[in-house]
């Protein structure tokens, strides 16, 4: 019999559970020490969680980290040796990359940061260092994906889209975001909701990076062209932004007729220039329904409960001079039409308006009604009109209607279509 056999053999059996015992301790311990390092790094002390888990070697990278600016020496000990427990820890690089960095050495910083990054995406302070050389070097395409990279981690507060917006105005920059926009990053609406409060300088840039974005599989929609329009036509005048609606696929005469795209502007009354507006009253409950039957899908339902006269809905247009017929369909399901009328006016007050009356009509199977009439654009003062529904002193106290497919088409001077 071999020496190790008769060891094993004298051997008392209670060895075995004191052995078993002591590594189920050991294990116990470094599991309940383990989730107190996780509570102290939560808390942000970092060297606490080091001293109660010295084998994490995330506690002792954010240990480093946070000692990094009283004592970089001492940081850069204290990552390299969380960096024996755990070689690829994204933290405990980017401080000796930083360390690096405040001794001058440029290279070793860059070389460690840029690992840092390949390995810890959501560390917010490597992409942040990363963004920032990459647009110092003129790489402008590695600092978009960057600042997707912080974004996407909602780590940068709302003014982080200003300096975006502002780098933009430097064309590569701006064609480098265009492409990231086009991947329809979460952060895009976000983006496009500030629009609205553009300085003069920046629209040109952001008129590039719309026109760039319209080139792609993801092109603008209208909710984010609405900010951009409105800023748009303030500063440089309702022609430009009409101009510049068109060539994003706006309709020239009268936008979404049929309101098959305009249910979220009907229920939040906030568009842009050339989109449908509604009144925000007392007595009035407006939004897009799908009728049944319908006449041509969605249609817009009105319903009100004594409404005071006045302006119900309405729509900015940019008409040349000229003759147009303005037709539509109208389905009631109680009340009267009567108490409706359409009105054509010139924008900024110039001239009174005009009432665009009616008189033709023919029915359509499911109580639908087709009404056309016309109406004139005067040849001068009148570059901006406005068309509006208007409720009237004879609006019934209960109405219930749907209307849809407005349209509005240029007549010959004979009067022909």
């Amino acid at each position: 019999m071999s020496a190790s056999r008769k060891i094993r053999r004298r051997r008392p059996p209670w060895t075995r559970l004191a052995i078993c015992t002591a590594v189920g301790l050991l294990l116990g311990w470094q599991i309940v020490a383990a989730g107190l390092s996780s509570r102290m790094i939560a808390k942000e002390r970092f060297a606490a969680a080091s001293l109660l888990a010295p084998w994490s070697a995330r506690a002792l990278g954010r240990d480093a980290a946070a000692g990094l600016m009283a004592n970089p020496e001492q940081a850069a000990a204290r990552a390299r040796a969380g960096l024996k427990v755990a070689p690829l820890d994204a933290v405990a690089i980017r401080t000796l990359a930083l360390a690096s960095e405040s001794k001058g050495k440029a290279a070793d910083s860059f070389a460690l940061m840029t690992a840092a990054g390949a390995l810890g995406w959501r560390d917010e302070i490597t992409q942040l260092w990363l963004y920032d050389r990459a647009l110092q070097s003129g790489e402008v395409d590695v600092a978009m994906q960057r600042a997707d990279a912080l974004l996407r981690l909602n780590a940068m507060p709302a003014e982080f889209f200003v300096i975006l917006r502002d780098i933009a105005r430097n064309d590569a920059a701006n064609a480098a975001l265009a492409r990231q926009l086009s991947e329809a990053p979460p952060w895009r609406a976000a983006f496009f909701a500030g629009a609205a409060k553009l300085r003069p300088e920046e629209l040109p840039a952001q008129e590039r990076l719309l026109v760039r974005l319209a080139s792609t599989r993801a092109p603008p929609s209208p909710a984010e062209l609405r900010g951009f329009l409105s800023r748009a036509a303030t500063v440089e005048g309702y022609a430009k932004a009409h101009a510049l609606w068109i060539r994003f696929g706006g309709n020239p005469l009268l936008h979404d007729g049929g309101f098959e795209n305009s249910a979220d502007v009907i229920a939040s009354r906030g568009s842009g220039p050339f989109e449908w507006r509604t009144r925000n009253v007392r007595g009035l409950s407006i939004g897009v329904e799908q009728p049944n039957p319908p006449f041509s899908g969605k249609a817009l339902s009105l319903r009100t409960d004594d409404l005071p006269p006045g302006l119900v809905l309405s729509q900015n247009l940019l008409l040349p001079a000229g003759r147009y017929s303005l037709s539509f369909a109208a389905r009631r399901n109680s009340g009267s039409l009567a108490g409706l009328e359409w009105h054509i006016a010139c924008a900024g007050g110039i001239g009174a308006g005009q009432r665009i009356d009616l008189p033709a009509t023919r029915s359509r199977e499911g109580g639908w009604s087709v009404m056309t009439g016309s109406f004139e654009i005067p040849a001068s003062n009148c570059a901006v009109q406005q068309i509006g529904l208007r409720s009237n002193d004879h609006l019934e106290r209960a109405t219930d209607l749907f209307l849809d497919d407005i349209a509005i088409r240029p007549l010959s001077r004979a009067g022909r279509k």
